[in-house]
């Protein structure tokens, strides 16, 4: 939902050495596919998700051989406000980190320590959300291609399921979700 609420469960069924480098052994993961270029384009009522040239989760996905469920929650961008994007700014960061001229600072600095900086507000201009209309919606389970020798063709192919199941689900529920006039911006 181009927001900070991460919209993908990766159930791991087996052993996935790099999920597992801290040691623990997931059952559920819960992942923001955008990073922190997509926390960066989160504004109230936008609605963008970043994946059309992110790659690394579903390489990680086909590593693993874990099957990855789309997530989309409306609304999810309305809680706050952040400094990036308080004129109306939603571009994000582009891939070499500029973010025209806004929170380029912010959008370094999180890249580098690999978690978002920016500041945020809500009501009364304080750390205190708004209380918007909220829906979570989940998509179909993607299938994970059988054959372990996998390269950029699976990962590509997996990807566009991916953007294609979140187009889906989101026209599918978003009048009933309450926003029957807007569209999924894919960047």
């Amino acid at each position: 939902s181009g927001n900070a609420v991460p919209r993908w469960y990766i159930g791991f069924l087996g052993d996935c050495p790099p999920a597992n480098r801290a040691g623990r052994k997931p059952q559920n993961l819960y992942i923001l596919p955008g990073g922190i270029a997509e926390v960066f384009t989160a504004s109230p009522g936008s609605d963008i998700i970043i994946c059309k040239t992110r790659t690394g989760l579903f390489r990680l996905s086909l590593e693993c051989r874990a099957q990855i469920l789309p997530v989309y929650v409306f609304g999810a961008n309305d809680f706050f406000y952040n400094l990036v994007n308080v004129s109306g700014n939603t571009s994000g960061p582009t891939s070499n980190g500029s973010d025209g001229g806004r929170g380029g600072l912010l959008s370094f600095i999180s890249r580098r320590l690999r978690a978002t900086i920016t500041l945020f507000w809500g009501r009364f201009g304080l750390p205190i959300p708004y209380a918007p209309r909220v829906c979570m919606v989940i998509g179909k389970p993607l299938e994970i291609p059988t054959n372990k020798n996998w390269g950029l063709a699976e990962i590509e192919q997996l990807r566009n399921a991916y953007i294609d199941e979140m187009k889906l689900i989101f026209n599918k529920y978003k009048t009933a979700a309450g926003r029957p006039n807007v569209e999924l911006e894919v960047r």
